[in-house]
């Protein structure tokens, strides 16, 4: 089978190829290029060795259409069928944090994540026949946090 292969950025100064298939006409599939977009504000408070930070995020996903269906490419090796009958939706986040100066070489650092991804699907099978549903809303909504030290030289 030949294959077509799509390039993009999935992180900053990090270029991934992903190869899709071709349809069975030889033409490659419709294929949509990876974007993102983020932005973080901080604020910085000398006198009680605090900085909060406040940042969001914009990520149109690379995927293509098999003409049966949409599919997302996260990365190289991530692959995820979108729910039938959707196209691939924009993915949102956010973080906020806050940094402590603990010394003047050791900083803390502490994030709360948020994610909203509704290109996760679920295979559901009815009388033999594989469906994509979309995922309930826990797998959809991602929370997280982050709690770190780290050293200044």
């Amino acid at each position: 089978m030949w294959k077509c292969t799509l390039r993009f950025n999935a992180e900053p100064n990090l270029w991934t190829d992903v190869t899709a298939p071709l349809l069975p006409n030889g033409r490659p599939v419709a294929l949509r290029y990876h974007r993102v977009m983020r932005r973080r504000a901080t604020r910085r408070t000398p006198s009680a060795h605090v900085t909060p930070s406040l940042g969001f995020g914009y990520m149109k996903p690379a995927s293509y259409n098999t003409g049966d269906a949409w599919y997302v490419q996260y990365d190289a090796a991530t692959v995820r069928h979108v729910p039938d009958g959707q196209t691939p939706a924009d993915i949102l986040s956010s973080v906020a944090g806050v940094q402590w100066d603990v010394s003047k070489s050791v900083v803390g650092v502490g994030e709360l994540l948020y994610t909203l991804d509704n290109n996760e699907s679920v295979s559901v099978s009815t009388d033999g026949e594989n469906t994509y549903a979309q995922a309930n809303a826990l797998v959809r909504n991602r929370f997280g946090f982050n709690i770190l030290m780290r050293a200044r030289f």
